[in-house]
């Protein structure tokens, strides 16, 4: 038995080229390198974190890091409530991560210090538990939202909140399209 490839007919290829061009567009438009920007501003003075500790695979699967249990009651040292997001940045490099507040729990962690999984320290450039200097604070709005988009645990959640990002842009590009075309229209008729 012979298998025989199926060519598309011209309509096919027409709309397949159509639909590459509308996507090269919206990858124009892609908001990652506005929406990193606002991410990595620092927006407040965050507490200084002097000391790193060691996660388990756990906590690096749940992106959860570690603080000072003082830290989460409300007072003169509050970070954050448990499950709030936090932004660790390096002011060395201007790297940052986020993850979500918990408690101690078994390990010893003072005031000013974190614990971090490995695949955030590497992130930050700063692999071993030694001294560090870094910076917490408590996620913002534009914090949250490239989170969401681009470093969430959950695939789905990343793709549907980019379809949303795409649906916006594309409905955007067609109105202004839609406009210029009915504004060229109404002028060659009014010339004519």
């Amino acid at each position: 038995m012979k298998t025989q490839t199926v060519q598309m007919n011209f309509a096919e290829k027409a709309l397949v080229s159509m639909i590459a061009v509308v996507w090269r567009m919206l990858r124009l438009l892609d908001p990652y390198r506005i929406q990193r920007y606002f991410a990595a501003k620092v927006n407040v003075l965050g507490s200084t974190i002097s000391k790193l500790y060691s996660l388990s695979g756990d906590d690096a699967k749940d992106h959860i890091c570690r603080i000072n249990n003082n830290r989460m009651k409300e007072g003169e040292h509050f970070l954050a409530k448990r499950g709030d997001l936090l932004k660790v940045y390096n002011p060395m490099n201007g790297k940052f991560v986020f993850r979500f507040v918990h408690g101690a729990g078994e390990l010893p962690i003072r005031l000013n210090e974190l614990g971090l999984d490995y695949d955030a320290k590497l992130e930050l450039g700063v692999l071993k538990d030694e001294e560090v200097d870094l910076q917490v604070m408590k996620a913002n709005t534009a914090d949250r939202e490239f989170y969401l988009m681009y470093r969430d645990r959950s695939v789905s959640s990343r793709q549907s909140r980019a379809l949303g990002w795409y649906m916006l842009l594309g409905s955007l590009l067609f109105g202004l399209l839609s406009q210029v075309f009915g504004l060229i229209v109404a002028l060659s008729a009014a010339i004519h």
